[in-house]
């Protein structure tokens, strides 16, 4: 009889490319529990198993001491069984006469402990043969059997991971696992169409943290990306739990409120986050005071438009930066804001200066009395 081959599960550290908070999934989770054989059963009595239940897959045999020692693959033990002569002959030997008889050709089955990752179950299964990955493998405990797994789920479960993997890249933040700007967008405007069908009203909270280069610059940036992890922390503290805290860049937050029955809901948010700030960050060797800068837009009262919703709680937070930093503004409509023409116009200037297209002209200043030039 082939020996069956076991494998322990090759590291024990998480494995890379998990999402923040997703736990390496192990073959714990795609073990079922499937009664096993003894070495002296019939081999009908196995035939019968796999006959009354379509849902067998395989069946795991075991010793005395409950150690597996091989593994039934219903396809191949049926087809075998079809065979002319082949019940008449093999029906009434123990399954382990089978095993051990040349006829009944089968591959060495394959053991895999519960706690092994599914990314390195499928890497042992791919080393020992892909047949496993149809035929199924047993996974044990300690040595000891405890259920089997078809390679139909190992590749399922691995392909949620992954794809669980990407959106979380994609739409998530890497360094405070907050939603980036992305899925802030995707959020902000089902909130809105939401805001129109209710009634009610939506906010944001535009946060920016002041004086952030210094930081960086000063302490570095591995100081820096502590100080926006701890600056998360507290900014979810401060909001709703039915609130989106978003990443939109570097020192930049925002905070959506949805379904707000009065613009009097915003201010107290603000309040609370301004006020959570007085506290000194936790830094190795000192203790460092953070502020940052508030601006809000209220969701149809300041505008109606999903895009310009940003802009003027920007304008809003730059108005709380003129004003001394460490503090909140609402939007208000005399409130500068950059328009897509101010910033393509920005940009225009930029690329002409690069390229030398500016000209310089004098326009002179003359006296209309006696014709004398006075200026340029």
């Amino acid at each position: 009889m082939p020996r069956m081959r076991h494998h322990l599960p090759p590291s024990r550290h998480p494995h890379p490319g998990l999402g923040p908070g997703q736990e390496a999934a192990t073959v714990r989770h795609l073990s079922r529990e499937v009664a096993p054989l003894h070495r002296q059963v019939r081999c009908q009595a196995v035939l019968d198993r796999f006959l009354v239940d379509d849902e067998v897959y395989a069946l795991p045999v075991i010793d005395a001491a409950g150690q597996p020692v091989a593994l039934i693959d219903r396809a191949t033990f049926i087809e075998f069984f079809s065979r002319r002569f082949s019940r008449d002959v093999f029906g009434r030997r123990s399954i382990d006469e089978l095993l051990a008889h040349p006829r009944y050709r089968h591959g060495a089955p394959l053991a895999v402990d519960e706690s092994c990752t599914v990314e390195d179950a499928a890497q042992l299964i791919i080393g020992a043969g892909m047949r496993h990955m149809v035929t199924g493998f047993v996974v044990t405990r300690g040595g000891g059997y405890q259920g089997v797994a078809n390679g139909r789920d190992l590749l399922d479960i691995i392909t949620r991971r992954k794809q669980a993997v990407l959106y979380q890249m994609a739409h998530y933040d890497a360094l405070t696992g907050i939603p980036n700007r992305s899925l802030f967008a995707d959020r902000l405007e089902r909130a809105c169409l939401d805001a129109d069908r209710s009634g009610r009203l939506v906010a944001l909270l535009f946060i920016d943290v002041d004086r952030f280069k210094q930081i960086n610059d000063s302490l570095g940036h591995s100081a820096g990306d502590e100080v926006l992890r701890q600056v998360v922390a507290r900014l979810k503290a401060c909001a709703r739990q039915v609130d989106t805290v978003a990443r939109l860049a570097g020192d930049e937050f925002v905070i959506l409120m949805e379904g707000l029955a009065s613009p009097d809901q915003v201010a107290p948010v603000a309040a609370r986050i301004v006020a959570s700030m007085q506290d000194p960050v936790s830094m190795p060797g000192q203790a460092l005071v953070v502020t940052v800068s508030i601006g809000s837009v209220v969701y149809p009262r300041d505008d109606q438009r999903v895009g310009g919703l940003l802009a003027k709680a920007d304008a809003a937070m730059y108005e709380a930066k003129a004003a001394g930093r460490n503090g909140f503004r609402c939007y208000s409509p005399d409130m500068p804001t950059y328009s897509t023409g101010c910033i393509s116009l920005e940009s225009a200037l930029r690329g002409a200066i690069e390229r030398d297209e500016l000209e310089l002209h004098y326009q002179p200043q003359v006296d209309l009395q006696g014709g004398r030039v006075l200026g340029v």
